[in-house]
């Protein structure tokens, strides 16, 4: 995988065909930034800037022998951006739907994330991958793993979500654990739809 970036968010080496787009969603502070900034420039910084809007990011995916392209966008999770950012998960093909492995609060609250999400993109099948963030900071976990099974199963039950959760995985942004391995899996799943 190798990623790429520019201010202007177009990629400046080639053309660009098609792009997916991927959306990490979820509550302020669970990590989303530091996850992103893991993919694209295999980096972790402690001090992150709040996000304001919507931060975006370009990478490349090998799958198979055809590469692909993703944007990433990165919505800001405070209520205050609640008007605008439906906005930016409009035309989404997948989605990283993160919370925090230490706040019981921000799994709950992916319910409303998910919905908000399937409902703006409605007319097409999109993948969404559920991610708990944090697993670094073992000694402070509060989500356990039937905490999220049942999420689970009551999330695929419910009509508007349709099973568009593809899986779980817990990862690292501090260390990188799992975070490619979560991209690899949704971006697998979106190309293949």
């Amino acid at each position: 995988m190798s990623g790429w970036l520019n201010e202007s968010g177009v990629d400046s080496t080639e053309s660009v065909t098609e792009v997916y787009n991927i959306t990490l969603i979820g509550e302020p502070g669970i990590g989303k930034t530091s996850i992103q900034r893991r993919l694209v420039r295999q980096l972790f910084t402690k001090e992150t800037p709040v996000t304001i809007g919507a931060n975006f990011s370009f990478i490349k995916q090998t799958i198979g022998n055809h590469e692909y392209k993703f944007k990433l966008c990165d919505i800001a999770g405070q209520a205050s951006f609640e008007m605008v950012r439906k906005n930016y998960m409009i035309n989404s093909h997948g989605a990283l739907m993160v919370f925090d492995l230490t706040d019981q609060s921000s799994l709950q609250k992916l319910e409303k994330w998910i919905i908000d999400y399937v409902q703006v993109n409605s007319d097409k099948e999109v993948s969404i991958l559920l991610v708990g963030n944090k697993l670094d900071l073992a000694d402070e976990r509060k989500v356990s793993l039937s905490d999220v099974n049942r999420f689970l199963k009551l999330a695929n039950s419910h009509e508007k979500i349709n099973n568009s959760i593809i899986g779980y995985i817990e990862t690292s942004a501090l260390n990188g654990v799992n975070i490619n391995i979560g991209f690899d899996q949704l971006s697998r799943a979106i190309i293949s739809k």
